[in-house]
């Protein structure tokens, strides 16, 4: 069976990175980093934000070469949303620097238009790829009724979603 350990915040740095890298070869076949940047303090809704995904982009390598020093699988979570904001070279760069990418595809109806060039990029480099999907009931604020599969049916509405990626 495999287990990998999950962890990450806004604010997680490389040395929390190759920290946990180590806690994941006691046990864990591999470590998924769901850090999101976007998070921080430092962030600007509407600024430019090139310079602090650089950062996190080469923090991600350097563990990545770190993981694959030590035979440690290391994939991603990331936004659906880096390619549609202008960040199309950090994207490419987290892709290259993983062994795959789960992506936070909290849009129903627009899994596949939100995965098309993450899509893409997974197969440049042959990396892993998957989709997340949200099934906490939308509070009308953070989550709202297109974020969430909740309403649908945990089953059903992933199940529509999943034939839509497929083809």
């Amino acid at each position: 069976m495999m287990s990998i350990l999950l962890c990450g915040d806004p604010m997680m740095d490389l040395n929390e990175m190759l920290a946990a890298l180590k806690r994941g070869k006691q046990g864990f076949s591999g470590v998924i980093f769901d850090i999101e940047p976007y998070g921080r303090e430092e962030w600007k809704p509407d600024g430019d934000n090139s310079k602090i995904l650089a950062d996190f982009a080469e923090q991600v390598q350097r563990a990545y070469q770190y993981a694959k020093a030590r035979d440690i699988e290391m994939l991603l979570c990331i936004p659906f949303w880096y390619d549609d904001t202008g960040y199309s070279d950090e994207l490419e760069l987290l892709v290259k620097n993983s062994d795959g990418i789960c992506v936070m595809n909290y849009w129903r109806g627009k899994e596949w238009e939100h995965m098309e060039y993450e899509y893409e990029l997974a197969g440049k480099y042959y990396k892993k790829l998957w989709s997340a999907y949200e099934f906490t009931k939308s509070d009308g604020k953070g989550i709202l009724d297109q974020n969430t599969y909740a309403q649908n049916g945990m089953f059903s509405g992933v199940k529509k979603s999943e034939i839509s990626l497929k083809y």
